[in-house]
């Protein structure tokens, strides 16, 4: 492992993962941050998301080992700190731990935009801090106003204003003036004595808007009891209603038992003149039944023709639908026709790739299984695309580390920023390896050839690839495999 790569010109100490937040500002923690080659601790924003760069645990070497110890990188400090504590030692064949001392680590930030001491994040906190503070008394203060209009426009008692809460209010209206008074000598040195009078404020806002409710609901309290009151009066004096009205209903009642007595005798006498009149009723009913039998037999003559017709539409309907089966049918079928023309076009595409690279589709990785005399090797690019009927063609040539390794395969196609495809647009394959140039080229001029020949676009482009060696270490430790 280069020494370099991780700074070992630092002394490497025992740190602990937490710095402390005494000095920072409420909204502020300590962390390690590395400037201009030191790393200092600094207050940072509580959740600072880094840009460009990542949270850095350092491991330091162990005494009799051979490399410079270790490091990881991460996006937040929570997972670097989790990295710290769950850091197992590499094991070496005799039992023993080697390379780093899991115990012996520091967490830091190499984040230039934290070093400006121009911008101090402690005054930008002092800052955020003073306008949080003025914001909120402004808004208190003509709460505390509108409290004590409220309590002197309300009786708590019948007759007084309650004492208790306008002492509250007082305090309050006192705790303000402290507030601000500590505001106007803020200092570094006192910001945490002002966030905790900031944060006691707030609290007492809470109890006093508690208060206020417990006030307003006593005010409700002695309201419903009034209504209450005033409900039980109205129900005596409608029981008193009742009684009256069931004494005039009784009253009334012996009145009409003797005028019904005397309306019976009269109704007995018309009874018989009605029974006479219903005879006569009788014949005139039976000649009016037999009209309305008539009229029911047109009815039913009627509700038949609208059954008929009903039946009529629910044909008409039912042959609609049945047009319409028919007609998504026929677009099916005519889209299972397009999918079938479209496999055939891509097959046919296919094996005209198949053509254009004969038998070179295979693909090995350049780190293992290559013989030890070669210095280069080379690797071709193919991707067509269909549409536009273009061509590319990427000649790679690789160089052999000097240690006498190759460069990974996965970390290759990163490089090339390449990624093998096969769709209907188009396919992109990576064919290779061949052991010299000419072999490489042959096949080159063999695909332009044939993609000429088909009226193809064809581009080829000339790339060597080269990377500084890779350290010698244990390829499981950096999960290399």
């Amino acid at each position: 492992m280069n020494c370099k790569l991780f700074l070992c010109s630092f002394l490497m100490i025992t740190v602990k993962v937490i710095v402390g937040q005494d000095n920072c500002p409420q909204g502020y923690v300590m962390r390690n941050i590395q400037c201009g080659g030191k790393i200092i601790s600094k207050c940072i924003p509580e959740g600072y998301k880094p840009e460009g760069v990542s949270w850095t645990v350092r491991w330091a070497s162990l005494s009799n080992a051979t490399s410079a110890g270790a490091a990881d990188w991460f996006s937040t400090y929570e997972q670097a700190v989790e990295a710290a504590h769950n850091k197992k030692p590499y094991i070496g064949v005799n039992g023993k731990p080697i390379m780093y001392d899991v115990n012996n680590y520091i967490i830091f930030l190499p984040d230039t935009k934290l070093c400006n001491t121009n911008s101090s994040s402690v005054n930008t906190a002092k800052t955020d801090l003073q306008n949080s503070i003025k914001s909120f008394l402004i808004r208190y203060k003509d709460e505390l106003a509108n409290w004590r209009n409220r309590m002197s426009l309300n009786l708590y008692a019948p007759g007084a204003v309650t004492s208790e809460y306008n002492r509250q209010l007082t305090m309050a209206y006192n705790n303000v003036k402290n507030l601000e008074s500590m505001l106007v000598n803020m200092s570094d040195k006192n910001m945490s004595e002002i966030n905790k009078a900031f944060a006691d404020i707030k609290n007492e806002e809470i109890t006093l808007k508690n208060n206020i409710a417990t006030f307003e609901s006593n005010q409700q309290k002695k309201i419903n009891e009034n209504n209450a009151e005033a409900e039980r009066k109205m129900a005596e004096q409608k029981l008193k209603q009742q009684q009256y009205l069931q004494q005039q209903q009784q009253e009334a009642a012996a009145t009409r038992n003797a005028e019904i007595q005397r309306k019976m005798l009269e109704l007995r006498q018309k009874q018989q003149q009605e029974d006479d009149m219903y005879k006569r009723r009788t014949e005139t009913m039976k000649s009016a039944l037999t009209e309305i039998g008539n009229i029911f037999i047109e009815r039913q003559r009627e509700k038949a023709a609208e059954a008929e017709q009903r039946r009529q539409m629910e044909r008409e309907s039912q042959r609609r639908q049945e047009e319409a089966d028919n007609a998504r049918r026929a677009y099916l079928m005519m889209e299972a026709q397009k999918r079938i023309e479209e496999r055939a076009a891509l097959a046919r595409e296919q094996e005209t790739d198949s053509i254009f690279l004969g038998g070179n589709l295979t693909k090995s990785n350049p780190s293992t299984g290559l013989p030890t005399t070669l210095q280069k090797i080379y690797y071709v690019s193919y991707e067509r695309f269909y549409n536009t009927n273009e061509l590319i063609i990427h000649l790679y040539t690789l160089n052999r580390y000097s240690d006498g390794t190759w460069i990974f395969m996965n970390d290759y196609l990163k490089k090339i920023n390449f990624k093998e495809n096969q769709s209907s647009t188009g396919v992109a394959k990576l064919v290779g390896y061949f052991k010299t140039e000419k072999e490489a080229t042959d096949f080159i001029k063999s695909i332009k050839k044939k993609g000429e020949e088909s009226n193809c676009k064809v581009q080829i482009i000339y790339e060597t690839i080269t990377e500084k060696p890779t350290p010698k270490v244990d390829p499981n430790f950096w999960n290399n495999e």
